[in-house]
């Protein structure tokens, strides 16, 4: 754990300039490629694959997966960001929407179950790009480890979604 009284620099060894870099670089060209109309599959997911957050091995073979099936994840994509809702109750049934069908269409293990997190990762991405006010695409793990470096008491367990811990 951190030291009680601890500087900025201490944060930020703790988090890594490296991977706060890489999310400031890349995460604008993603950005870009989720506004751009017609969206461009090929665009996002060739920025997507920049950014550390997609850089697991299994991360990167269900990304794969799931935009490689072209039109069925652009439609699953642009029903996740278009128009996308202002409250949270709204923006967690969209984003357990997304989920739901991206699991479907790649995000699954070599035992034929859901890979929840590796869809959930790719949303947190896809909303962190466009929505940076409102989400991270930080790991569950991630926070929880974080939370506790600050004492921080974890967030309460959601009970039927797969969202609750994503949406601020």
């Amino acid at each position: 754990a951190l030291p009680i009284c601890f500087s900025v620099q201490d944060v930020a060894l703790k988090v890594s300039d490296e991977e706060i870099k890489n999310r400031v670089q890349t995460y604008p060209i993603v950005q870009k490629t989720l506004k751009e109309i017609p969206f461009d599959i090929e665009k996002f997911s060739a920025a997507a694959r920049e950014c550390w957050v997609l850089g697991g091995k299994y991360d990167s073979v269900r990304f794969n997966a799931f935009v490689n099936n072209k039109n069925e994840s652009i439609e699953i994509i642009e029903k996740l960001i278009r128009d996308f809702p202002d409250t949270e109750h709204d923006a967690v049934f969209r984003i357990n929407s997304f989920l739901e069908d991206a699991v479907l269409l790649g995000f699954s293990t070599p035992q034929n179950t859901f890979d929840w997190a590796g869809a959930l990762q790719t949303a947190s991405l896809i909303l962190t790009a466009l929505f940076p006010e409102r989400f991270t695409d930080y790991r569950q793990a991630r926070w929880k480890k974080l939370a506790s470096e600050f004492s921080y008491p974890e967030p309460p367990k959601g009970s039927n979604t797969k969202s609750p811990r994503f949406v601020k």
